[in-house]
């Protein structure tokens, strides 16, 4: 963490970010998870790069008020620089180095609350212009697991003993893919800056590990995503009306049409009109 990036003593700097500050507190109550008498401590990271706090609360006990993700999610989204390279090596960073900062290296808790954040509460009301988190979601999808492939692991900072997979499980892509990826093209959820619907990659690097009775529990949703994907411009009720649901229906469709994806996933794609029906008799 490189806290030379807040330019504290440059004025315009920290009048623009204090302006800024005002979207990233619009996200935090659309989200509903961090108390509001916790956002002190994420102006202070988000202006100044100040991770040290110790609330205690009136029974004594300490909070946590990065908790859920831990201060590593949120740095990930309050870094002044917005760069990939620059993203992954705040996550590298994290597993490697033994820095003794449990709570700025809380790795695995940034990684299992990524794909929560988007449903607490009506996800509808996000900035269209600053999305979930600045706009940021796939860079910091990527920087949380840097492989697709689970079987890729690194050691931790904490043991030369414990490994951390570099890729999702395939079981929870398949699960973060359709949760956050047909609730959005169907227009139930229109929080078009789930992060969930950046894992294609991962699934297709993964389908054939992923216990196919899980897929078929499944099928109806996977193979319906797949269909609106492939025929979103003639789906009854899908959100024309909104361009960034459009914007990620071409982008999918786009990437079928080029086949940049495996057999196993443009297998479905070839085959999803006798998929979907199928699926969707049978269910």
């Amino acid at each position: 963490m490189d806290k030379t990036l807040w330019k504290t003593a440059d004025k315009a700097w920290l009048k623009q970010r204090k302006e800024g500050w005002g979207k990233v507190k619009y996200s935090l109550d659309e989200q509903g998870y961090i108390k509001k008498k916790h956002y002190k401590y994420h102006k202070e990271l988000f202006l100044y790069g100040e991770t040290d706090y110790n609330p205690i609360n009136k029974n004594g006990f300490s909070e946590l008020p990065f908790s859920p993700g831990g201060v590593l999610l949120y740095l990930l989204w309050y870094y002044p620089e917005d760069d990939q390279a620059v993203l992954d090596k705040l996550v590298m960073d994290a597993i490697l180095i033994d820095s003794g900062d449990n709570e700025v290296f809380a790795f695995g808790s940034a990684r299992s609350t990524i794909f929560i954040l988007p449903t607490g509460g009506d996800s509808n009301g996000y900035d269209p212009e600053y999305g979930m988190m600045g706009g940021r979601e796939e860079r910091i999808v990527h920087a949380l697991f840097p492989s697709f492939d689970y079987d890729d692991v690194i050691s931790t900072y904490k043991s030369t003993e414990a490994e951390v997979h570099l890729s999702p499980h395939p079981s929870d892509i398949l699960h973060h893919l359709i949760n956050h990826t047909l609730p959005l093209l169907t227009g139930y959820d229109k929080n078009v800056y789930s992060p969930g619907q950046y894992l294609w990659d991962y699934f297709d690097h993964n389908v054939d590990k992923i216990d196919p009775g899980k897929i078929d529990k499944k099928a109806e949703r996977l193979f319906t995503t797949i269909y609106i994907i492939k025929y979103w411009n003639g789906w009854d009720g899908f959100p024309n009306e909104n361009p960034h649901v459009v914007a990620m229906a071409e982008k999918l469709k786009a990437r079928f049409d080029n086949r940049e994806f495996g057999k196993t996933l443009m297998g479905y794609w070839d085959n999803i009109e006798e998929l979907y029906e199928q699926h969707r008799k049978k269910d």
